[in-house]
């Protein structure tokens, strides 16, 4: 099943509490709820992000992520 993502990201400059950069929208494709949300964690980890959350909204996947300093 494809699973749209929205992924907002807030820069190294502001974290912890400033805002994130308007979302980028992207794709994943996993056979359920569990393995797509466990794949964009491992994806951004991968690029070395730190994950804050990812969870379900209405219209796909919710990430935020902090940018790596």
């Amino acid at each position: 099943m494809e699973y749209q993502v929205r992924l907002f990201i807030i820069p190294a400059e502001r974290v912890p509490a400033g805002p994130p950069e308007p979302p980028v929208e992207q794709c994943v494709e996993a056979p359920g709820h569990d393995q797509a949300r466990r794949l964009v964690r491992e994806q951004l980890t991968g690029e070395g992000y730190r994950v804050r959350s990812i969870s379900f909204g209405p219209d796909g996947l919710l990430a935020y992520a902090e940018q790596p300093a």
